[in-house]
């Protein structure tokens, strides 16, 4: 199955190898497979823009803005659409 927002879904498996969401007892594989389940139910509106924004950062920023320290993520996340933020916070506390 294709992901519809793959730039999201890149940033939460950042988010999830980071955090060890990502590990023997769950996959990468299933990881996204509930990311994509979370990222259906989450449809704000807003999906599409955030989805685009998060494709056009590098490596680099996205490593940061799923695990950097706080003063970088909120530099980057300035030029961020709307609930940017709030979005994979969200996916944090509800899947990873």
């Amino acid at each position: 199955m294709k992901c519809r927002f793959p730039g999201i879904e890149k940033a939460c498996v950042e988010i999830a190898y980071d955090n060890g969401g990502i590990n023997r007892m769950r996959s990468e594989k299933k990881m996204r497979q509930e990311c994509r389940a979370f990222l259906e139910r989450a449809d704000n509106g807003y999906l599409t823009e955030i989805d685009a924004w998060l494709a056009a950062q590098s490596v680099e920023d996205l490593r940061i803005i799923a695990g950097g320290e706080e003063t970088e993520i909120a530099d980057l996340m300035k030029a961020a659409p709307p609930f940017t933020n709030a979005l994979l916070n969200q996916y944090f506390n509800e899947v990873c």
